[in-house]
Parts: structure tokens; C-alpha cells; sequence
């Protein structure tokens, strides 16, 4: 997939704010991953695996990371109309709930949903602690927010480099995130989660629709409007398709892989 787009690195989750380990940054345990997470969610056709593939590499940054780009600061609750509903109700919540995970889960509200379908599965999985246990908001994990702005000199005034550009600075802000984190480090639950909201397990996908029934249509506005909402024109179009359009020319879609066979 790099390749097509002339992209030259081949390392994995390798951007500066990913904070998966790096022992688990190689391409058998992604294998490993992605391979346990299409066979517990069902994405076990080609034209499936397709879509899931093609939404979870742009949604990912080209498995660059697990983590959001932004502050998140957009979602909280004097910012966003949804945050209160979404249990985003303090300040801080928004960085605290960003996206997270191949599929970038977002909100309080959706991670606890993730987390509880775990504990429902296994109560001691976190050493006996609830849900409300580890979505406390106290400080467990840092991670970090990266951003870029205008350099200054003393008296405010942008310093511009010898082709009257403005030179940016690097600012890295170090935000604390409690059990939320687990959803961005664990490159076992960057996963998982990606294929809990895909198959709409916890009925958190912005459509209400599980997202293989609507992969099998073969449609990747509608598929991606089960992740960015109901709009015309979806966050990234363009580059679902493209992408989404290579990866059947990788499977060989649909002349040697189809759709009826679980493949």
C-alpha cells in the first residue's frame, strides 16, 4: 500500500505520539492482530477485509499510529454539542477521550462501551477494577500531544527563514489519561476495538449499522460514514476510495477473491 503512494518508510506505528511499544511495531504482530481481529468480528470476506483494511490504514495514519493527531480539545463540552451526551461533561475530557485505536475510537462514552464489553467477558481482567474504576479520570498514562506553531522573536514578531517563510517551532504537550490509554499503547486493544465498533457490538458506530452488512454492498461513502458520520462528504474520502480500490487490486477482487467464500 506504501508503495502506491511512493511512501519510503516501512516502519509500523512509528509516529512521534504513537505510544505503542516498540517490541509490538513488526509486521508479525500486526499480522497476528489483525488476523485475530477479523476472525472474532466476522470480517471474513474479501470484500470485508477490503473495506476494513482501506478504512483502519487511512484512520490510522497509514499504521503510523494509534493515537489522534489533535489536542482533542475539540470535544470538550463548551466546544462540542455532543460532548455531554457522550459523557464528555468536564473540561479535559476532550484530550482525555480523543480518538484512539486503528479505528480511532472517540468519547468517553464509546471507550467505557469497549471496556465494559470486555469486563463482561472477563470481570478480572483489570485486576477487579469496574469500568467506573478505570475511567476515573486520575492520571495512569501519559501520552503525548505534538504540535507545530509559528516561531517568535521577543517582541512577537513571526522570524521568517531566507525565503520570507515563517519557521515553525516543535511544542510537545504531555496530556495524563487513565485506563482511556490502554485503547492507543496496547496494540492488542487498538485492534480489537477497531473490530468491536465495526461489527456495532456496543451499537457505537455514527450510522447504527453494523459495518460488514454494509461492506458487503461494496459502497465505501456509506462505509465510511458508519466512522465519520452521515455527511455528503466524509473526513478523507477520497483516500478511502483510493485506498480501498488498490487493495482490490492487491486481492485480485473480485476475478480471484470473492465475496460468497470466506477467504
Amino acid at each position: 500500500m506504501r508503495d502506491s503512494e511512493k511512501i519510503k518508510t516501512s516502519f509500523l506505528f512509528s509516529e512521534e505520539n504513537c505510544p505503542i511499544k516498540k517490541d509490538d511495531t513488526t509486521y508479525d504482530r500486526l499480522c497476528i492482530e489483525l488476523n485475530a481481529t477479523m476472525k472474532k468480528y466476522n470480517i471474513n470476506t474479501c470484500i470485508r477485509k477490503i473495506h476494513f483494511l482501506a478504512q483502519t490504514y487511512h484512520e490510522s495514519s497509514r499504521y503510523g499510529t494509534t493515537l489522534e493527531y489533535s489536542s482533542g480539545k475539540r470535544y470538550n463540552p463548551d466546544k462540542h454539542s455532543d460532548a455531554k451526551r457522550m459523557e464528555n461533561t468536564i473540561d479535559g475530557d476532550g484530550p482525555r477521550y480523543k480518538g484512539r485505536g486503528i479505528i480511532q475510537l472517540t468519547w468517553r462514552k464509546t471507550q467505557k462501551k469497549y471496556f465494559s464489553y470486555l469486563l463482561e467477558k472477563n470481570k478480572n481482567l483489570f485486576n477487579d477494577k469496574t469500568v467506573e474504576e478505570l475511567f476515573n479520570r486520575k492520571p495512569l498514562y501519559k501520552e503525548k500531544y505534538i504540535y507545530y506553531k509559528d516561531k517568535v522573536d521577543d517582541k512577537g514578531k513571526k522570524i521568517l527563514n531566507s525565503k520570507g517563510k515563517s519557521i515553525k517551532e516543535k511544542l510537545v504537550e504531555i496530556v495524563d489519561v487513565d485506563s482511556a490509554s490502554l485503547l492507543a499503547s496496547n496494540i492488542h486493544y487498538a485492534f480489537d476495538s477497531a473490530g468491536w465498533y465495526w461489527e456495532n457490538i456496543g451499537n457505537t458506530t455514527a450510522t447504527g449499522e453494523n459495518i460488514n452488512n454494509v461492506a458487503d454492498k461494496d459502497n465505501v461513502l456509506k462505509v465510511s460514514q458508519c466512522i465519520n458520520g452521515k455527511v455528503a462528504n466524509p473526513y478523507g474520502l477520497n483516500e478511502r476510495i483510493k485506498f480501498t480500490d488498490k487493495l482490490k487490486e492487491l486481492f485480485l477482487f473480485p476475478k480471484n477473491c470473492t465475496t460468497k467464500n470466506k477467504k
